[in-house]
Protein backbone atom coordinates (compact mmCIF):
# COMPACT_ATOMS: atom_id res chain seq x y z
CA UNK A 1 0.00 0.00 0.00
CA UNK A 2 2.78 2.43 0.90
CA UNK A 3 4.48 1.76 -2.45
CA UNK A 4 1.24 2.44 -4.30
CA UNK A 5 0.75 5.75 -2.48
CA UNK A 6 4.36 6.77 -3.18
CA UNK A 7 3.94 5.86 -6.84
CA UNK A 8 0.71 7.84 -7.06
CA UNK A 9 2.40 10.91 -5.56
CA UNK A 10 5.30 10.66 -7.99
CA UNK A 11 2.96 10.36 -10.95
CA UNK A 12 1.00 13.41 -9.80
CA UNK A 13 4.01 15.75 -9.63
CA UNK A 14 4.27 16.47 -13.39
CA UNK A 15 0.56 17.16 -13.50
CA UNK A 16 0.85 19.63 -10.64
CA UNK A 17 3.72 21.41 -12.41
CA UNK A 18 1.72 21.62 -15.62
CA UNK A 19 -1.30 22.96 -13.72
CA UNK A 20 0.72 25.95 -12.45
CA UNK A 21 1.47 27.03 -16.02
CA UNK A 22 -2.07 26.36 -17.17
CA UNK A 23 -3.55 28.26 -14.26
CA UNK A 24 -1.26 31.21 -15.04
CA UNK A 25 -2.43 31.06 -18.65
CA UNK A 26 -6.08 31.23 -17.55
CA UNK A 27 -5.29 34.11 -15.19
CA UNK A 28 -3.53 35.97 -18.02
CA UNK A 29 -6.54 35.56 -20.30
CA UNK A 30 -8.87 36.81 -17.57
CA UNK A 31 -6.55 39.76 -16.86
CA UNK A 32 -6.45 40.87 -20.50
CA UNK A 33 -10.21 40.39 -20.85
CA UNK A 34 -10.68 42.79 -17.93
CA UNK A 35 -8.14 45.26 -19.32
CA UNK A 36 -10.12 45.50 -22.54
CA UNK A 37 -13.19 46.56 -20.56
CA UNK A 38 -11.46 49.74 -19.39
CA UNK A 39 -12.88 52.76 -21.17
CA UNK A 40 -10.44 55.42 -22.33
CA UNK A 41 -10.96 58.97 -23.56
CA UNK A 42 -10.90 59.15 -27.35
CA UNK A 43 -10.34 62.25 -29.44
CA UNK A 44 -9.84 64.38 -26.36
CA UNK A 45 -13.34 63.74 -25.01
CA UNK A 46 -13.65 63.38 -21.26
CA UNK A 47 -15.26 60.20 -20.00
CA UNK A 48 -18.88 60.42 -18.89
CA UNK A 49 -19.81 59.76 -15.27
CA UNK A 50 -21.24 56.39 -16.31
CA UNK A 51 -17.94 55.45 -17.99
CA UNK A 52 -15.96 56.57 -14.95
CA UNK A 53 -18.18 54.51 -12.66
CA UNK A 54 -17.77 51.49 -14.94
CA UNK A 55 -14.00 51.96 -14.91
CA UNK A 56 -13.95 52.09 -11.12
CA UNK A 57 -15.50 48.62 -11.01
CA UNK A 58 -13.08 47.24 -13.59
CA UNK A 59 -10.12 48.83 -11.79
CA UNK A 60 -11.18 47.05 -8.60
CA UNK A 61 -11.23 43.74 -10.49
CA UNK A 62 -7.81 44.39 -12.03
CA UNK A 63 -6.31 45.31 -8.65
CA UNK A 64 -6.87 41.71 -7.56
CA UNK A 65 -4.41 40.44 -10.17
CA UNK A 66 -1.35 42.22 -8.72
CA UNK A 67 1.15 41.61 -5.93
CA UNK A 68 1.07 45.23 -4.83
CA UNK A 69 3.33 44.70 -1.84
CA UNK A 70 6.15 43.61 -4.17
CA UNK A 71 5.41 46.13 -6.91
CA UNK A 72 5.63 49.08 -4.52
CA UNK A 73 8.55 47.80 -2.43
CA UNK A 74 10.98 46.29 -4.93
CA UNK A 75 11.53 49.46 -7.02
CA UNK A 76 12.91 51.25 -3.93
CA UNK A 77 14.33 48.21 -2.11
CA UNK A 78 17.94 49.40 -2.42
CA UNK A 79 17.01 52.88 -1.13
CA UNK A 80 14.47 51.86 1.52
CA UNK A 81 16.58 53.37 4.31
CA UNK A 82 16.21 56.82 2.74
CA UNK A 83 12.47 56.97 3.52
CA UNK A 84 10.87 58.05 6.76
CA UNK A 85 7.82 55.99 7.75
CA UNK A 86 5.32 58.67 6.60
CA UNK A 87 7.21 59.11 3.32
CA UNK A 88 7.14 55.40 2.67
CA UNK A 89 3.41 55.17 3.31
CA UNK A 90 2.85 58.12 0.99
CA UNK A 91 5.03 56.58 -1.70
CA UNK A 92 3.32 53.17 -1.58
CA UNK A 93 -0.13 54.74 -1.89
CA UNK A 94 0.65 57.23 -4.64
CA UNK A 95 2.87 54.94 -6.70
CA UNK A 96 0.13 52.32 -6.78
CA UNK A 97 -2.32 54.97 -7.99
CA UNK A 98 0.05 56.05 -10.76
CA UNK A 99 0.57 52.45 -11.91
CA UNK A 100 -3.20 51.97 -12.09
CA UNK A 101 -3.79 55.22 -13.97
CA UNK A 102 -1.07 54.45 -16.51
CA UNK A 103 -1.38 50.70 -16.97
CA UNK A 104 -5.11 50.07 -17.06
CA UNK A 105 -6.31 52.57 -19.71
CA UNK A 106 -3.18 52.35 -21.90
CA UNK A 107 -2.97 48.57 -21.82
CA UNK A 108 -6.69 48.22 -22.40
CA UNK A 109 -6.52 50.45 -25.47
CA UNK A 110 -3.49 48.55 -26.76
CA UNK A 111 -5.06 45.11 -26.50
CA UNK A 112 -8.33 46.27 -28.06
CA UNK A 113 -6.50 47.44 -31.16
CA UNK A 114 -3.64 44.92 -31.37
CA UNK A 115 -3.54 41.39 -32.69
CA UNK A 116 -2.37 39.25 -29.82
CA UNK A 117 -2.22 35.70 -28.56
CA UNK A 118 -0.94 33.79 -25.57
CA UNK A 119 1.83 31.61 -26.96
CA UNK A 120 3.48 29.87 -23.99
CA UNK A 121 2.78 29.22 -20.32
CA UNK A 122 5.83 28.03 -18.41
CA UNK A 123 6.05 26.70 -14.87
CA UNK A 124 9.18 28.28 -13.40
CA UNK A 125 9.29 25.86 -10.49
CA UNK A 126 8.40 26.58 -6.89
CA UNK A 127 5.60 29.12 -6.79
CA UNK A 128 6.22 31.02 -10.06
CA UNK A 129 5.08 30.86 -13.67
CA UNK A 130 5.60 32.96 -16.80
CA UNK A 131 3.08 33.48 -19.58
CA UNK A 132 4.11 35.01 -22.90
CA UNK A 133 1.86 37.19 -25.01
CA UNK A 134 2.93 38.03 -28.55
CA UNK A 135 1.25 41.12 -29.94
CA UNK A 136 1.45 43.27 -33.05
CA UNK A 137 0.01 46.69 -33.79
CA UNK A 138 0.86 49.19 -36.53
CA UNK A 139 3.74 47.00 -37.77
CA UNK A 140 5.19 46.93 -34.25
CA UNK A 141 5.65 43.50 -32.72
CA UNK A 142 6.31 42.93 -29.03
CA UNK A 143 6.65 40.04 -26.62
CA UNK A 144 5.11 40.55 -23.18
CA UNK A 145 6.05 38.14 -20.38
CA UNK A 146 3.60 38.13 -17.49
CA UNK A 147 5.37 37.02 -14.30
CA UNK A 148 3.08 35.28 -11.83
CA UNK A 149 3.68 34.18 -8.25
CA UNK A 150 1.50 32.08 -5.96
CA UNK A 151 0.58 34.14 -2.89
CA UNK A 152 -1.98 33.01 -0.33
CA UNK A 153 -3.42 30.52 -2.80
CA UNK A 154 -3.75 32.94 -5.76
CA UNK A 155 -1.44 33.62 -8.69
CA UNK A 156 -0.58 37.33 -8.75
CA UNK A 157 1.47 39.44 -11.18
CA UNK A 158 4.76 40.56 -9.63
CA UNK A 159 6.49 41.81 -12.78
CA UNK A 160 6.00 42.27 -16.52
CA UNK A 161 8.79 42.10 -19.09
CA UNK A 162 8.54 43.80 -22.47
CA UNK A 163 10.84 42.20 -25.05
CA UNK A 164 12.94 40.88 -22.17
CA UNK A 165 13.15 44.12 -20.17
CA UNK A 166 11.72 43.96 -16.64
CA UNK A 167 9.30 46.76 -15.77
CA UNK A 168 10.14 46.48 -12.07
CA UNK A 169 13.87 46.73 -12.79
CA UNK A 170 13.23 49.76 -14.98
CA UNK A 171 11.32 51.41 -12.13
CA UNK A 172 14.16 50.53 -9.76
CA UNK A 173 16.79 52.09 -12.03
CA UNK A 174 14.80 55.30 -12.48
CA UNK A 175 13.90 55.74 -8.82
CA UNK A 176 17.40 55.01 -7.58
CA UNK A 177 18.75 57.77 -9.84
CA UNK A 178 16.10 60.24 -8.69
CA UNK A 179 16.67 59.53 -4.98
CA UNK A 180 20.45 59.67 -5.35
CA UNK A 181 20.23 63.05 -7.06
CA UNK A 182 17.35 64.82 -5.31
CA UNK A 183 16.29 62.63 -2.41
CA UNK A 184 12.97 61.06 -1.50
CA UNK A 185 11.16 64.42 -1.55
CA UNK A 186 12.10 64.86 -5.21
CA UNK A 187 10.78 61.37 -6.03
CA UNK A 188 7.49 62.09 -4.28
CA UNK A 189 7.20 65.43 -6.09
CA UNK A 190 7.68 63.73 -9.46
CA UNK A 191 5.07 61.11 -8.59
CA UNK A 192 2.64 63.87 -7.53
CA UNK A 193 3.22 65.68 -10.82
CA UNK A 194 2.69 62.54 -12.88
CA UNK A 195 -0.47 61.66 -10.94
CA UNK A 196 -1.88 65.15 -11.50
CA UNK A 197 -1.19 64.87 -15.24
CA UNK A 198 -2.98 61.52 -15.43
CA UNK A 199 -5.99 62.76 -13.48
CA UNK A 200 -6.37 65.97 -15.50
CA UNK A 201 -9.26 65.88 -17.99
CA UNK A 202 -8.14 65.28 -21.56
CA UNK A 203 -7.65 68.39 -23.65
CA UNK A 204 -10.25 68.89 -26.40
CA UNK A 205 -9.12 67.65 -29.79
CA UNK A 206 -8.14 70.36 -32.26
CA UNK A 207 -10.41 70.91 -35.21
CA UNK A 208 -8.52 69.44 -38.15
CA UNK A 209 -10.46 71.65 -40.60
CA UNK A 210 -8.86 74.82 -39.26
Amino acid sequence: MKKLIALALCLSLPALAADRGEEAKKRTQAFVDNLMKVKSADDGKELSKADKDANAKVFAELDGFFDWAYLTSEPVATRADKFSKPEREEFDKKFKEVIRLVAYPDSGAFFRKAKWSITTAKDEGGDKATVRIEASRDDLETKVDMKWKLIDGSLLIYDVAFDGDSLVQDYKNQMSRIIDKGGVKDLLAKIDKRKAELEKPAAPAKDKKK
